[in-house]
């Protein structure tokens, strides 16, 4: 189930989104994050802007890019052996917790 903090891409159907996955072409781009839940089925998406207390222990003034777990890294993640990856930025570090979403436009394949 997606959480508070998971990045999420559209997945076609109407308004809904779903947690991104790097390792899944289908599960990308990235549009936003999940700022708030209020049932299983429904959520807020932020999709650029100052993002306050969503996150904790980020890397204050680095880049991030969506990690193999879905949420922003500011390590550049890495393909495995016969698994690609896709490299999508997906915003700021502001502070520790604080993260500007801006998910680029520019996606880069990583062959495994």
């Amino acid at each position: 189930s997606d959480v508070v903090g998971d990045l999420v891409y559209m997945t076609g159907a109407g308004k809904a989104v779903t947690k991104a996955d790097p390792f899944d072409i289908a599960k990308m781009p990235v549009v936003g994050c999940i700022i708030s839940k209020s049932s299983s089925t429904d959520c807020v998406v932020q999709t650029n802007d100052l993002v306050v207390s969503v996150y904790t222990g980020l890397t204050p003034g680095k880049l991030c890019f969506v990690g193999t777990n879905g949420r922003p890294t500011a390590v550049r993640p890495s393909p495995t052996p016969g698994n690609d990856i896709l490299i999508q930025p997906s915003g700021f570090a502001i502070d520790t917790n604080l993260f500007l979403v801006s998910p680029g436009t520019n996606i880069t394949r990583l062959l495994g």
